[in-house]
């Protein structure tokens, strides 16, 4: 049996980047709806036919506008026609509200099997019988799920939308403090989990398979697709599927002329002087999707302090005179607060 599994698509229609694809839907949307249609046509000519999705199929699940339901259901209702069966776990994002276990997936009941509010043990067509997590925070009901899940069964599978202590997000690699013991799982085969948008191994047994498609900055430089989940005669194997879609990146001075740009959104980095409009102007002629600057305020400071013929006092004073009617309240807190540190120090 092979399964096709993927998650976290946040479909919205983002305004920042977006505009008008050639049938007036907002790109963000049309960008989601391509990767959609990409894994099943993949899952069509690899004679994959059971889909499952693993939560967090729209960003804000009380605010998905009508038009883009009707666009996803009939992609659904279509897929369905087709011959696949698609299990779409909920995720957080898929809430109607926040304590709610009511989701936004219920519009696709009639094309999908939907897992929302508890965990559900799903007997696969010629496979094994898989714990289906959606999200909760109610761990003592989770512990419960898996206890009675592994008492009654041999071949331990649980797939779903999950925080588990350990996993890490951007590119910076924080480690969120919320989440259950990934030694609840002690003793599964796998654990394959969405929430967590950056691929990881947590355990030996709990991986995130990573989101489809790139959604931040916090993505930059992360291969996007999805997985093939095979199980036969007790064995099991995961493949990864990459998926060519918009991502994201950013760029310095040092990475300026050997980054791969194309089909990117890029954030360039950079302290001091720049000419802004020179540097899009090349990123775009390489490939890029956009450009978007970020002047690193702290770093430039420091690297001004360090110059012994200036004082921390006449540097601050300086630059906020350079750069009056543009410091955001954050940035300039962010900027005293280091200096006090350069002081202490």
């Amino acid at each position: 049996m092979k399964v096709a599994l993927f998650t976290d698509l946040h479909i919205h229609p983002y305004a920042r980047f977006a505009g008008l694809s050639d049938r007036g839907l907002n790109t963000w949307v049309e960008s989601a709806l391509q990767v959609l249609g990409d894994i099943y046509t993949y899952c069509a000519d690899h004679g994959v036919s059971d889909v499952w999705f693993l939560g967090d199929l729209f960003h804000v699940g009380v605010r998905s506008y009508s038009r883009i339901l009707n666009q996803v259901s009939r992609f659904f209702q279509e897929q369905q026609r087709l011959g696949f069966n698609t299990i779409l776990v909920a995720g957080n994002h898929d809430r109607i509200a926040r304590q709610s276990p009511e989701t936004i997936l219920t519009n696709f009941r009639e094309y999908c099997l939907v897992i929302e509010g508890a965990p559900s043990v799903v007997t696969v067509r010629g496979g094994p019988e898989i714990l289906f997590i959606p999200y909760t925070e109610d761990y003592a009901l989770l512990s419960r799920a898996v206890e009675n899940y592994r008492i009654a069964h041999g071949d331990l599978i649980a797939v779903g939308h999950l925080a588990v202590e350990g996993a890490v997000v951007g590119v910076n690699e924080y480690q969120p403090p919320e989440g259950c013991k990934g030694r609840l799982f002690t003793g599964f085969k796998a654990v394959l989990l969405g929430h967590y948008h950056k691929r990881q191994i947590v355990t030996p047994a709990v991986r995130y398979i990573g989101s489809a498609m790139s959604l931040d900055f916090h993505d930059s430089q992360a291969e996007k697709g999805f997985e093939i989940l095979t199980l036969e005669d007790g064995a099991m194997s995961v493949e990864f599927v990459p998926i060519n879609s918009t991502g994201f990146a950013v760029l310095d001075n040092s990475t300026l002329l050997s980054a791969d740009v194309r089909n990117r959104i890029i954030r360039f980095d950079y302290a001091g002087e720049l000419d802004e409009e020179e540097v899009r102007r090349q990123l775009l002629g390489r490939g890029a999707e956009a450009v978007v600057f970020n002047r690193e305020v702290v770093r430039e400071v420091e690297e001004r302090i360090a110059n012994p013929d200036t004082d921390e006092k006449g540097c601050i004073n300086d630059y906020v005179e350079r750069n009056k009617g543009e410091l955001a309240g954050d940035r300039l807190v962010a900027l005293g607060l280091d200096i006090a540190e350069s002081t202490r120090a």
